[in-house]
């Protein structure tokens, strides 16, 4: 049982390192564009 636990860390601990780096490589902000046909555009920055 304890090997099985260690083994459910383990890839836990993976999956979250995976995760990470995933994320590290999204831009620090959410950007939003839009244009309806209009003479202006609408920047949403968070």
């Amino acid at each position: 049982m304890d090997d099985e636990l260690e083994k459910f860390i383990q890839q836990q601990k993976a999956r979250v390192a995976e995760d990470k780096a995933s994320l590290e490589q999204d831009p620090p902000y959410l950007e939003l564009r839009v244009c309806f046909n209009a003479p202006f555009t609408v920047v949403l920055e968070y």
